[in-house]
């Protein structure tokens, strides 16, 4: 193992433990959990960007994290603001425009990263204009928003940003469904044998085991490229990954849900937990286009130079 994996593992092991017992909180809690909000303000995570600007792998391994143990706060986001906004509050949750204009978490904010004419703006969020909720339950508001400050910082690097993080949700979400989906088939015996003993759960497996390595791989090797080049140049990466999780995460929920049968939409059982939120940020994903980008490059390219670009991404 290198050096920097033994780091990023660390980073993970620390992670679970300040995380795991987070992920009780309710999805869209009445009240701001600030006990909560100060375990993560503690542990450093919020900051990992704004102090190392070329720490995306890190990012990387965070969101990871936080799809693996899905705590309901604006980890994500804040983390976000903080790295392309240096003058950003400290010890506060903040909040960037998603794809789709609404304000994750808004009602808990009081700052927010929005697009005007192609750049970010830094504005305060006054009041909250409608209450919404993703799939997931997890709160998407719309806010009336005060005076807007702009900031050297293109929209497309903010989108592409996020994009690289909810990938990395997403791919941690789709390791939580593979465990899960490979406890239950070794434990549960139907006609007198484990699940896992039948060649067509084995074959259902193997394929859901396929795809999340793909999904990794995909934004592991995203969050280098942005480190080595940054988040401009490294925009066709973040396009390959996030259209390889978009692929990945039906096929994952699909037969996750199928090795478990009638178990997995019960309330009780935590596979729901997984397989919305992959639902909810695949959906707020797709809307970046991130395959007809792709795409468009491709077709500008031309047939002589398609295989040299893929093989450069």
């Amino acid at each position: 193992m290198s050096g920097h994996d033994s780091e990023q593992r660390l980073l993970y092991e620390s992670l679970e433990r300040a995380l795991g017992p987070l992920c009780a909180l309710p999805e869209d809690p009445g009240e701001w959990p600030a006990a909560a909000w100060q375990t993560v303000e503690a542990h450093g995570m919020l900051d990992v960007l704004a102090e190392e600007p070329q720490a995306w792998p890190l990012a990387v391994t965070i969101a990871a994290a936080l799809g693996e143990y899905p705590v309901p706060l604006p980890i994500v986001e804040t983390l976000l603001v903080r790295a392309f906004d240096p003058d950003a509050a400290r010890g506060a949750p903040a909040t960037l425009e998603a794809a789709d204009g609404a304000l994750p978490w808004g009602r808990f904010c009081r700052t927010a990263l929005i697009g005007r004419e192609g750049s970010c703006a830094r504005t305060t969020l006054e009041d909250v204009q409608h209450t919404g909720a993703n799939l997931a339950g997890e709160p998407r508001d719309q806010c009336r928003i005060g005076a807007a400050e702009p900031l050297a910082v293109p929209v497309q690097r903010l989108a592409s940003g996020l994009a690289l993080l909810r990938a990395a949700q997403c791919a941690g979400a789709m390791r939580a469904c593979l465990n899960l989906s490979r406890q239950y088939v070794l434990e549960r015996v139907q006609f007198g044998r484990p699940l896992s003993r039948f060649q067509a759960i084995q074959q259902q497996m193997a394929q859901l085991a396929g795809a999340c390595a793909a999904a990794d791989v995909g934004v592991q090797y995203a969050g280098r490229r942005t480190r080595q080049a940054g988040l401009d140049e490294a925009a066709e990466a973040i396009a390959c990954a996030a259209t390889r999780v978009l692929s990945a995460a039906a096929e994952v929920s699909a037969i996750a849900h199928q090795v478990h049968g009638a178990m997995g939409f019960t309330l009780e059982y935590p596979l729901h937990r997984y397989t919305q939120r992959l639902g909810a940020w695949s959906a707020e994903l797709n809307l970046g286009g991130w395959a007809e980008r792709l795409g468009g490059r491709a077709l500008a390219r031309g047939g002589g130079d398609f295989w040299d670009g893929i093989v450069k991404i």
